[in-house]
């Protein structure tokens, strides 16, 4: 599942996608502003974090949020491509 947030979404909640299983890649808006602790908790198949936020999103960051892909994940930051491999 691809997930692309619109502009007008500011905030990720606690466990917004607890569980979501299906979800590959997420879209971060330009107007996101916070990130909640576990957001993606239980998203074990996302790979892939395209940030428009202003937000420094990185791999750490994004694992923190819950427990995400054992595999490659990677964050997007504009045209900068971080990769994790574990």
């Amino acid at each position: 599942m691809y997930l692309e947030l619109s502009d007008m979404v500011t905030s990720i909640g606690e466990n917004a996608f607890y569980h979501c299983y299906n979800l590959v890649s997420v879209v971060l808006s330009s107007g996101l502003k916070t990130i909640e602790d576990d957001a993606f908790d239980g998203c074990k198949h996302l790979m892939e974090v395209i940030n428009h936020s202003n937000l420094s999103v990185s791999v750490d960051d994004v694992s923190e949020f819950g427990s995400v892909a054992g595999g490659a994940l990677e964050v997007h930051n504009g045209k900068s491509k971080i990769t994790n491999v574990n």
